[in-house]
């Protein structure tokens, strides 16, 4: 069981710097980080919601800052490690 969790989070790892990764729903207490807040203005002032948000900014991956995308390459990282723990 252990094995497999590693494997997993291990794919997810390499499989993130090629590119942010985003759960289909995010859940309501989600916060996009605050390196992102002006990002978050730029291109997704419209949009309401924090998975929506979350979303809005993966459209716009090429554009954003280079610290919000970094910011938001570890917190998926950690995000989905959470996920797979817990489902574990």
């Amino acid at each position: 069981m252990k094995r497999r969790i590693c494997a997993a989070v291990l794919t997810l790892t390499l499989a993130l710097p090629s590119g942010i990764v985003f759960a289909e729903s995010a859940q309501p207490e989600q916060k996009a980080p605050e390196s992102c807040k002006e990002d978050v203005k730029k291109f997704c002032s419209n949009v309401t919601g924090t998975g929506d948000v979350m979303k809005c900014l993966k459209e716009h991956e090429s554009e954003l800052s280079k610290a919000c995308k970094a910011d938001l390459q570890q917190w998926m990282k950690q995000h989905l490690k959470e996920q797979l723990l817990n489902k574990y």
